[in-house]
């Protein structure tokens, strides 16, 4: 449920934010805000809950949701994976550079 609601929220709220902003709306504007909220809602906010804190904090019942086998560390390294995706999905520009090695996580997506 909270994955649907994300999903309307990525995009409402980019559309809002071009209706109400007084700043030029150009193409590349509107494609900047519109990737700008798919990547900070779209794995940032649902890489935490969904992500991170399951596969690292209760690793067997994530792996039992998801047909994966219990038991094995693999669940802890895709929660660091997740918690660092949505970490970065946060940061300014300037240090973005530090979190480009970072792709969003595959379940991600398939969560949306």
């Amino acid at each position: 449920m909270i994955a649907l609601l994300i999903a309307v929220l990525m995009v409402v709220l980019p559309l809002l934010h071009l209706a109400f902003s007084k700043v030029p709306r150009t193409k590349q504007r509107v494609v900047h805000i519109l990737l700008l909220y798919a990547l900070v809602l779209g794995v940032g906010v649902i890489g935490l809950p969904m992500g991170f804190i399951p596969h690292v904090f209760f690793p067997d019942q994530a792996a039992e949701s998801i047909g994966w086998p219990t038991g094995s560390p693999f669940q802890f390294e895709v929660g660091l994976h997740d918690g660092a995706s949505a970490a970065c999905s946060g940061s300014r520009p300037a240090s973005a550079g530090l979190c480009s090695c970072s792709a969003p996580p595959m379940g991600t997506s398939a969560r949306l």
